[in-house]
């Protein structure tokens, strides 16, 4: 009885394996672009349909033309936390 569990978490962990694989395909040859356009395209594509990711963008005060794009899991993370210690000292709160 115990080979037959064994055997079947066996099956079960390798069926897992092949689908994240399958998953991770169109990933491989993703890089990370200089166009902060082009990788918020990829990434709202990417976790499209996924409605507790939340996605910021900044823009740099000052003289600077800065842009930044934030993507984070809404409820993994402490809002005030990021606006408090990311979004203000970019944008120079």
């Amino acid at each position: 009885m115990l080979k037959f569990f064994k055997k079947l978490c066996e099956q079960k962990e390798k069926a897992c394996e092949e689908a994240v694989s399958e998953l991770n395909l169109p990933l491989e040859e993703k890089k990370v672009s200089s166009s902060i356009s082009e990788n918020m395209v990829f990434c709202r594509q990417l976790f499209s349909g996924m409605d507790i990711i939340r996605y910021r963008t900044i823009t740099a005060k000052g003289g600077q033309n800065l842009r930044f794009f934030l993507v984070f899991c809404d409820g993994m993370v402490n809002t005030k936390t990021i606006n408090d210690n990311i979004i203000c000292p970019l944008t120079a709160c």
